[in-house]
């Protein structure tokens, strides 16, 4: 037993002696392309969500912009058939006018639906009407002031 002691200690010591035989320690590699490669994954990874996420953003804009053109057209055409339906209006109330602003339509509406009559010379009376004269025309005639006009209105002297 003494010798399969001495058997399993040689290995760890020299005959003679009590010290250890101390070997060099042998370093295993890590092994870091599998870290590299678990890193260029990640970035791969990262690379495709952001490029994802930008194409993403991009359709977005695009879309909203045509939704947006769609809107504005579709308003146009709304306002285009407001514009024609006002117009149309337009020419019939041009139509009614002219048609109103004819002498001889309203002579016939005076006459046939009103009960007027046509006024012989002997009813008609003629008035003289003089041309209104400038304040300063009036001062100088002596007429009366505003102040004066305002006054007598104010008593009532003038209607």
């Amino acid at each position: 037993m003494v010798m399969e002691k001495n058997k399993k200690q040689s290995k760890n010591y020299v005959y003679g002696s009590v010290a250890y035989d101390i070997q060099p320690e042998i370093k295993k590699e890590k092994k870091p392309i599998k870290r590299t490669k678990n890193k260029n994954k990640v970035k791969i990874k990262l690379k495709m969500v952001r490029s994802i996420f930008i194409i993403s953003v991009i359709s977005f804009l695009t879309l909203t912009r045509f939704a947006s053109m769609i809107r504005l057209t579709y308003d146009i055409r709304t306002v285009k058939s407001e514009i024609k339906k006002i117009q149309e209006t337009n020419e019939n109330t041009r139509v009614q006018m002219a048609k109103l602003n004819n002498i001889k339509s309203l002579e016939e509406t005076a006459v046939g639906k009103l009960g007027m009559i046509i006024p012989d010379k002997s009813q008609v009376v003629y008035i003289d009407v003089k041309p209104l004269t400038s304040s300063s025309e009036q001062l100088k005639e002596g007429k009366k002031t505003a102040a004066t006009e305002f006054i007598q209105k104010v008593i009532g002297l003038i209607h």
